[in-house]
């Protein structure tokens, strides 16, 4: 199979004929498309203080820098009034112009919980209905498991990124970002 064919059955499944083809400039288009790697701001990683180095996209001669981090935390579908001043003293302890991004990620790979549950399974008596419940969980991570609704099962993740404006080549400031961390992680936790 050519490439061109691969590429038409890619973007047209069935219908790859002449008559369906895809114009050349739009190809050209689609493959110059930006990359994942071009939208995302991060230029080095500090193994040892586990941190980002991030590009703020400083113009001119001089180039500007920030230091970052991700923390993955369990999916919240609400909040009490305590749990709100938890998180409203979260921004107490970032410097000034902080940048804060909550991101929730819903993946369809659903694998890892469930092959995680049959393991537990000791039972050879429930071993075949643990596997066969598995296999239809997973079944609905492609098509609704509900007749009447388009309801998908996935694993949803979400992740706090923050962006500190702190120079990752400024030893003190790199110091500060890890307290924070440190301090953004101990008020998650409470």
């Amino acid at each position: 199979m050519s490439f061109g064919t691969a590429l038409k059955k890619i973007f047209f499944h069935e219908r790859y004929d002449r008559a369906d083809a895809m114009p050349r400039h739009l190809i050209d288009q689609f493959t110059e498309l930006p990359k994942l790697a071009a939208l995302l701001p991060y230029v080095g990683w500090m193994s040892d203080e586990r941190m980002f180095i991030l590009d703020q996209g400083g113009f001119g001669k001089t180039e500007t820098f920030s230091i970052g981090f991700a923390i993955e935390i369990a999916p919240q579908t609400g909040a009490t009034d305590e749990m709100e001043k938890i998180l409203t003293s979260l921004f107490a302890y970032c410097p000034v112009h902080t940048g804060v991004q909550i991101s929730l990620y819903a993946s369809p790979d659903i694998s890892p919980v469930l092959d995680a549950q049959l393991a537990l399974v000791k039972e050879m008596e429930l071993l075949g209905i643990a596997q066969r419940r598995s296999k239809y969980y997973k079944g609905g991570a492609t098509e609704s498991l509900l007749n009447n609704a388009s309801y998908l099962l996935r694993d949803f993740r979400c992740v706090i990124s923050l962006a500190l404006p702190l120079s990752p080549f400024n030893p003190t400031d790199v110091e500060e970002a890890i307290r924070t961390r440190e301090s953004v992680h101990a008020t998650l936790r409470s």
